[in-house]
């Protein structure tokens, strides 16, 4: 009798554990609920997320979380950032996660956004990336209702504005603004006819000598940064080139208190 009652009991667990989803990604569905609607992302685009609300709308983010495989096996830890086409959260993992769902290349939809971000893991993976490729780990989309949610995970990231308030330049970030414009106006007129950069070449270098010392950029920093600019240039051409500034340019978390950072676009 007693080992029926035992059997009995371990059926009725294994019964209602089957009912009940992954713990960690149910949490993170709850983070969502209970941490992410404050923020003006949310806010913004749940209803084109979601479009379902009250007792619906935790069922609809875990359906959508199945489908997100890092959520299975990581937690969202905490709101890291957001801007007009997304918003970042901490894993525990060390890692970080991205959703979007619009864009500013090839269309409104994020997948020229999602491309890039292919790409980028597509180098991590077969050995083809350099020191300026922005690690991402996976990445993928999945229906969201009305609009199609993009996620990548990759590598948590300084922003370079933050960076170079961090390191006790916070007066020379208007400098660095600058610094960029004249790098990226350097590989524009790399560009043109060979004669046309030769006579141009002597006043940009001493322009950018300028700059540098204005930002208060170290020399690694500056060779860092203009190879990196250099790559993006060379791989993804002007439009990217153009569009490279302090809050989509990032320095690797685990390179930020070195002496050598690495930096990366992080947000085409």
């Amino acid at each position: 009798m007693k080992l029926i009652l035992e059997n009995w009991r371990r059926h009725l667990r294994e019964e209602e554990e089957s009912t009940v989803p992954n713990q960690i990604l149910y949490d993170n569905a709850k983070s969502i609920i209970n941490d992410s609607l404050a923020h003006r992302w949310f806010e913004e685009n749940l209803e084109r997320l979601f479009m379902w609300e009250g007792d619906d709308l935790l069922y609809k983010i875990l359906t959508l979380f199945e489908d997100i495989p890092p959520l299975h096996t990581w937690r969202m830890t905490s709101y890291l950032a957001e801007g007009t086409m997304g918003i970042v959260f901490n894993l525990d993992n060390g890692h970080v996660i991205k959703f979007f769902i619009e864009g500013y290349l090839t269309n409104d939809e994020g997948d020229g956004e999602l491309d890039f971000y292919r790409s980028e893991k597509t180098k991590l993976f077969d050995k083809s990336g350099t020191t300026s490729t922005l690690p991402v780990y996976d990445q993928g989309s999945v229906d969201g209702g009305p609009a199609s949610v993009k996620w990548v995970e990759m590598a948590k990231l300084v922003p370079l504005g933050q960076y170079w308030s961090n390191t006790g330049r916070q007066n020379e970030r208007y400098s660095l603004g600058d610094l960029l414009g004249e790098m990226k106006h350097f590989f524009r007129v790399s560009g043109r006819t060979k004669e046309y950069f030769e006579r141009r070449r002597d006043s940009l270098i001493r322009k950018l000598h300028q700059t540098a010392k204005e930002a208060k950029i170290t020399s690694q920093e500056f060779r860092n940064l203009f190879l990196m600019l250099k790559a993006v240039y060379e791989e993804r051409g002007l439009d990217y080139l153009n569009d490279a500034h302090p809050g989509n340019i990032g320095v690797l978390h685990t390179s930020a208190a070195s002496a050598d950072p690495a930096f990366v676009l992080f947000d085409p």
